[in-house]
C-alpha cells in the first residue's frame, strides 16, 4: 500500500497539518500552530491567503516525490473526518486580494519556526517562504534549538484575554505519537497545554 504524507492548512481554525501513513490510516504528524491574537494572523482572510498562496500539488510532486496526498482536514481519514470538505486550491491572485482586503501590513515579517534538521524540511520551509513572498508576505524561518516543549507549548498567563506567550507566529511541529482524541484534546480551547488559547 502506498505511503502518503497528507498536507494541508486549515486556516479558518488556524492550523496546518501534515499527516503520514497510508491513505486509509494517515495519522496527524505535524501541526503549524498560529499565535494569532494581536497579530495580522488574527484575521481569517490572512490565514486563508497564506494557504491559497502555496501550491501544495507541486510540493507533493517535487519535495515529496509524488509519495504524498493533499489533505482536507486536520483529521485523519476515517470516522472522525467530516464529509464533503474541499482542499484549498493554489490561487495566488485570490491570496493577494484577501491580503489587500485584510489590510496586510507590508512591513510585517512572519516569524516561522521549525525543529527538524533534515533537508526535506529545509527545502519545504524555503519553498513556502518563496510562495508567500510572491504574494507580498515577508517571512523569516528559523530552526529551534534547546527545550522544544518549552518553546512550542507555552500556555498564556491569562487564558481569557491572552495573548499567547510563545515567541513565534507559526510553528512547524509534530504531534505524531498521539491518538486522534489526544490530538483534539491538546488543541481544545480549555487545554492547559494549548499555547493558542484564547481563541
Amino acid at each position: 500500500m502506498k505511503k502518503v504524507l497528507a498536507l494541508l492548512l486549515v486556516l479558518s481554525l488556524g492550523f496546518c497539518l501534515f499527516a503520514a501513513g497510508t491513505a486509509e490510516t494517515a495519522k496527524p504528524a505535524a501541526v503549524a500552530e498560529w499565535k494569532a491574537k494581536g497579530t495580522p494572523l488574527a484575521d481569517v482572510r490572512v490565514r486563508q491567503a497564506l494557504r491559497y498562496a502555496i501550491d501544495m500539488d507541486t510540493i507533493v510532486e517535487t519535495v515529496f516525490e509524488g509519495k504524498a496526498a493533499t489533505a482536507v482536514s486536520m483529521t485523519s481519514p476515517g470516522s472522525w473526518l467530516a464529509e464533503g470538505l474541499e482542499s484549498y486550491s493554489y490561487n495566488p491572485e485570490k491570496a493577494k486580494q484577501l491580503l489587500k482586503d485584510a489590510q496586510w501590513p507590508a512591513d510585517y515579517t512572519l516569524d516561522v519556526v521549525y525543529y527538524y534538521a533534515d533537508q526535506q524540511t529545509v527545502d519545504l520551509m524555503s519553498i513556502i517562504q518563496q510562495y508567500w513572498a510572491a504574494v507580498g508576505v515577508k517571512s523569516a524561518f528559523r530552526k529551534l534549538e534547546g527545550d522544544l516543549a518549552a518553546q512550542l507549548w507555552v500556555a498564556p498567563a491569562d487564558k481569557v484575554n491572552g495573548p499567547s506567550a510563545v515567541k513565534w507566529d507559526i510553528a512547524y511541529a509534530a504531534v505524531a505519537a498521539i491518538a486522534e482524541h489526544e490530538f483534539y484534546n491538546r488543541l481544545e480551547s480549555t487545554a492547559t497545554n494549548n499555547s493558542t488559547v484564547p481563541k
